[in-house]
């Protein structure tokens, strides 16, 4: 995540597919199956199941993993409609010998009910990793987000459990312990934290690392990087630890979230909230840290968020 945009995930693709598990051989399967049905959107448009679908089958570009993706997602759609092809007598019809061949070798995929199980179970890998892509990619994405869509995807691939699955969740796992080795850590732990609907939420599992003493240090730290001409006010500690524990100045932060949510909800938004900071050029309180870190998207900040 060292520049936190689509490429990050690309090389965590890059990973997940060159590991060469033996899962990937139902890929070349799909890949032939999806080529075979191209050529015979003749017949397809005719068949019970199929009218009207036939230009919609997808197929993958080498060059963009995600069209993989959805090429796998459109033919296990059409499943049921290929069994219906499968069995009728219609598809020798018209072609010379080698196309019946080639339709012969087609048909015992088709009917093959452990390639249709692997191939959902490489779509259920790879729709994570499109999301994550798909998050990445806008500008509006926030630091804070682009952590949580990591984590979790990072938790996704840690629940893996079956055998032949070994070599995925360790390519991938590693390929992202990789990246958020090189990642800049500390402006993406305070980005989540600094939004008041996350704070420390997301790290319970580590009370003492995140004690407010610990978090004070790393915004702090942060300060000291953002406004290397100012030093931290002599109340830093304490508006941390107010906002925290949202009392002092902050005592309204609470009612002020439902009220966020609230109108989320009737605006039917799905994304965390997020609430905004005004920008301070002459920084004298703990908001204006607050600040600094909302007004980057993952995009804007690449030259914060890399290893100096």
């Amino acid at each position: 995540m060292s520049h936190t945009n689509p490429k990050q995930v690309d090389l965590v693709v890059q990973n997940y597919f060159g590991c060469k598990a033996p899962l990937f051989e139902w890929t070349k399967q799909a890949d032939e199956l999806i080529k075979w049905l191209w050529s015979r959107t003749y017949l397809l448009e005719g068949m019970p199941g199929f009218r009207g679908t036939a230009k919609t089958i997808i197929r993958g570009v080498a060059t963009r993993w995600t069209s993989h993706y959805l090429a796998y997602c459109r033919l296990l759609e059409l499943q049921g409609a290929l069994h219906i092809l499968a069995n009728d007598p219609r598809i020798y019809l018209s072609g010379n010998e080698e196309s019946h061949a080639k339709t012969r070798s087609m048909v015992p995929i088709i009917q093959n009910g452990l390639f249709w199980h692997s191939l959902t179970r490489i779509k259920q890998h790879l729709e994570p990793l499109a999301i994550t892509a798909n998050m990445t990619q806008s500008n509006a994405c926030r630091l804070d987000q682009v952590l949580i869509t990591f984590r979790r995807l990072f938790q996704s691939f840690s629940e893996l459990d079956s055998p032949d699955e070994d070599m995925i969740k360790t390519a991938v796992l590693r390929s992202l312990q990789m990246h958020w080795d090189k990642a800049d850590q500390d402006v993406f732990l305070a980005a989540a934290i600094l939004n008041p609907f996350l704070k420390c939420c997301p790290f319970r599992a580590l009370p003492l690392v995140f004690a407010p003493a610990a978090v004070h240090t790393l915004l702090e730290r942060l300060w000291n990087r953002f406004y290397p001409s100012h030093e931290a006010p002599a109340t830093f500690y304490n508006e941390v630890s107010q906002y925290l524990r949202e009392t002092g100045d902050y005592i309204n932060l609470s009612s002020t979230k439902q009220a966020i949510e609230k109108a989320a909800a009737a605006e039917h938004f799905t994304s965390l909230p997020h609430m905004s900071y005004p920008s301070a050029r002459h920084p004298q309180t703990a908001s204006d840290c607050l600040a600094h870190l909302g007004l980057f998207s993952p995009n804007f900040a690449t030259g914060w968020v890399t290893t100096h």
